[in-house]
């Protein structure tokens, strides 16, 4: 059994909102064609969601990408008290992610607290996980936008789009979602019962070789 090391400032995360490695387990298509698994995760930080899937999943192969160095330094000292491999990268999560390979499953976890509500936080929150961390924009989705764009380039046709977001934001992020050709599949919810996790699949106009994959390998979810 290994003991997690405790996040760096800038990437605290509270409950009750840890159900990422719980749900994304649950999400991977079943007979993945090809195998391997190949699974993306942004904002690794110390959450052990990554970890978490790599260690469930064997023969995954598991990147992440977090903008803060400190983070990565503690993700990577986790994920080897836990002896799984990850691929961790460090940077802007849409530039640095390379082209291929793509992936069976993309989960977020961006910042999506409105700008304007952020001194209206918690002390415990505010005041020590950083700007960057906490702050969505407007509206609190400016992160979920440049996803729903940037996601179709790096998926599979099979694979699945994981975006966690906040109270009052699901019914726009759904509809952001299909405005750009997203297929809404679950929204699901946290340890608590809020629904704060949307998973999406590519929608068939915008996925010109689905039908094909989808005919050479079924899939459920569970």
């Amino acid at each position: 059994v290994w003991s997690p090391l405790p996040a760096p400032r800038p990437f605290v995360r509270r409950p009750p909102r840890p159900a990422f490695p719980r749900d994304a387990r649950c999400r991977f298509p079943a007979g993945l064609c090809p195998p391997p698994a190949v699974v993306l995760l942004f904002g690794p930080g110390s959450r052990c969601a990554a970890i978490t899937i790599a260690t469930r999943h064997k023969s995954a192969h598991v990147c992440a990408v977090d903008t803060s160095p400190e983070a990565l330094v503690v993700a990577r000292e986790n994920a080897r008290r836990a002896a799984v491999e990850i691929r961790f990268i460090e940077g802007d999560g849409f530039a640095a992610v390379p082209a291929e390979p793509r992936f069976h499953l993309i989960v977020a976890n961006p910042p999506y607290i409105p700008s304007a509500e952020i001194e209206t936080l918690e002390p415990e929150v505010k005041d020590f996980d950083p700007r960057m961390a906490l702050d969505g924009g407007a509206d609190g989705l400016d992160f979920h936008r440049r996803l729903a764009e940037w996601a179709r380039g790096h998926l599979r046709p099979e694979g699945r789009l994981m975006i966690e977001f906040g109270d009052g934001q699901e019914a726009v992020l759904k509809s952001l979602l299909e405005s750009h050709k997203w297929v809404v599949e679950a929204v699901v919810p946290d340890y608590s019962e809020r629904q704060v996790y949307i998973v999406a699949e590519i929608g068939p106009d915008s996925a010109g070789s689905k039908a094909d994959a989808s005919a050479q390998c079924k899939r459920r979810i569970c």
